[in-house]
């Protein structure tokens, strides 16, 4: 008989090992499907031209081994890329809690300061300029705002208020990472058991149908030795 194996428990990773996790290696929230031909090795051509321009100002400083330059460039694109994508679409459903928290926390953080900029703009944005004077009686032109300044007023509010998230989401991004690492361990545990539990059922189902077979032929022993003393 086959003696079972084993089980041997996966690791539990502490919040320490689960924050070193590679961004790239998170599981992306893009899955392909059907026949998809890749090359070995990505070309200028076929990135995006906001992507390729960052590319050519790289190469602008670049005064030898160009290609090899290049090769690291386009890859670096493509890993922002790829992180970005993470950011606003949240990794994979194959990353883990702690994974996908951290994600949750950067896109929050993305979409605030996003916020800030754009109230940020719209408060610098000027239409025109007027004509005032300074005690000296020169004329010193004085920028026309979009907004009138009650309306800049509410805009400036609404920054203070995207700002107080911010910080608060930094506050709170530690206790939540935390609990998200928390969660990690608890599910490993989980199945670590269960499949202990498997295991060990296993291997008494098995000790079990041994001695099954034990019984039955230690029953047609005994029948046998009757029969032979009858």
């Amino acid at each position: 008989m086959t003696d079972t194996p084993e089980f041997t428990p996966a690791p539990i990773p502490t919040e320490q090992e689960l924050a070193t996790f590679d961004h790239r290696t998170v599981p992306s929230p893009v899955e392909v499907v059907g026949d998809v031909r890749i090359t070995a090795e990505p070309s200028l051509s076929s990135l995006h031209p906001e992507m390729r321009e960052r590319v050519a100002a790289k190469m602008a400083n670049v005064k030898a081994d160009h290609a090899i330059f290049e090769r690291q460039f386009i890859r670096k694109e493509l890993e922002d890329f790829s992180h970005r994508l993470k950011v606003l679409a949240g990794p994979g459903k194959d990353a883990n809690e702690y994974q996908r928290e951290s994600y949750g926390i950067v896109r929050e953080i993305y979409d605030l300061e996003s916020e800030a900029a754009r109230i940020e703009a719209e408060l610098e944005e000027v239409v025109g300029h007027r004509t005032d004077y300074d005690d000296n009686g020169n004329a010193v032109p004085v920028p026309v705002y979009r907004f009138a300044p009650e309306t800049r007023e509410g805009r400036q509010r609404a920054l203070q208020d995207v700002r107080y998230r911010l910080a608060q989401i930094e506050r709170e991004a530690p206790a939540r990472r935390t609990a998200a690492a928390a969660l990690v361990q608890q599910r490993i545990a989980a199945e670590n058991e269960q499949q202990a539990i498997h295991a060990e059922a296993k291997k008494q189902a098995e000790a079990q149908l041994r001695q099954e077979r034990v019984d039955h032929l230690a029953s047609a022993f005994a029948k046998n030795r009757s029969s032979n003393l009858g």
